[in-house]
């Protein structure tokens, strides 16, 4: 079921106004998967008021060639913090009591709502429909995710010209974890995680998982073309991990699998290199209100 909401662009009456999150693009980024690990786990902090603060305190990296200072933007638009309010996956329901993190048995008990952060965001500079990749994990997820795995992502679209936000996806269904980049290519919704590659189906609200197998600390991804090269490792007969080598190709939603790849691909940008490069530069701001509800503002 779809869920849309509308907000408006002007800025809200009484809020109290907060620290802005600008994004700056490091022009000698590295494409080494160690790069791309600390880059997927550093947070630039919205500050809020104190009511607000641990909401905001995950609005991540992406990308702007602009700094604060300097920055100027032609469009704006804001969503409510509450928009991405959802209620507990059905899977904690039916969970043995001792595997519920407390606050997920605190907010069933009380039949309350997950509260979501906003973690990334990718602008289409032709349409500026802004895709959103909204963490919930802080409040649920697995026993073990404050140590390797990061679950509980949703995705959303926001039009920037009327302010409506729509639901895409969420990964309840999907091994989708540990989530690092996002980017459209020819219409989709591509996402990388250090656990797969997967396509965001908007419409039939499912993430479809692309590649099981690929993450970049075990291969690499790259972009040419406009296709996406992908080297992922895969459990042969023997019990060994070998190298597998996959093209996918978001124009005709094809994945093949080919021998190998040419030296010369190594010179392109990594699947977070090309998402970074081809984002439009922005900075999210934060503004809470009396009751100390937090509004996102987001400047392009």
């Amino acid at each position: 079921m779809k869920r849309i909401m509308l907000f408006a662009a002007a800025a809200l009456a009484a809020v109290l106004s907060a620290g802005c999150s600008d994004h700056t693009k490091d022009p000698e980024k590295s494409s080494s998967a160690v790069t791309e690990t600390a880059a997927a786990e550093t947070a630039d902090v919205t500050e809020t008021s104190t009511a607000a603060a641990e909401t905001a305190a995950a609005v991540t990296s992406a990308t702007s060639s602009e700094t604060a200072s300097s920055a100027v933007y032609e469009h704006r638009a804001e969503v409510a913090a509450s928009a991405f309010d959802r209620s507990v996956p059905e899977k904690y329901r039916s969970m043995d009591a001792e595997s519920i993190p407390k606050k997920v048995a605190d907010i069933i008990d009380n039949g309350g709502k997950v509260n979501g952060i906003l973690h990334s965001l990718w602008i289409d500079k032709d349409s500026d429909e802004i895709y959103l990749c909204v963490y919930y994990g802080d409040i649920y997820g697995y026993k073990s995710e404050s140590l390797t795995i990061n679950k509980g992502y949703s995705f959303y679209r926001l039009n920037g010209n009327t302010g409506e936000l729509t639901f895409l996806a969420d990964d309840d269904d999907s091994p989708l974890r540990n989530f690092y980049a996002m980017t459209i290519m020819d219409g989709k919704l591509l996402v990388g995680s250090y656990h797969g590659f997967y396509l965001i189906d908007g419409e039939a609200h499912e993430i479809v998982t692309l590649d099981p197998d690929n993450e970049p600390l075990g291969g690499s991804t790259m972009v040419r073309d406009g296709k996406v090269y992908l080297i992922s490792h895969v459990q042969s007969d023997t019990g060994k991990h070998e190298p597998c080598h996959r093209i996918y190709d978001p124009l005709t939603g094809e994945m093949t699998d080919v021998d190998g790849f040419a030296d010369d691909l190594y010179d392109n940008p990594s699947f977070a290199e090309y998402a970074d490069e081809n984002n439009v530069p922005y900075s999210i701001s934060g503004v809470t209100d009396e009751n100390g509800a937090l509004t996102y503002v987001i400047e392009w």
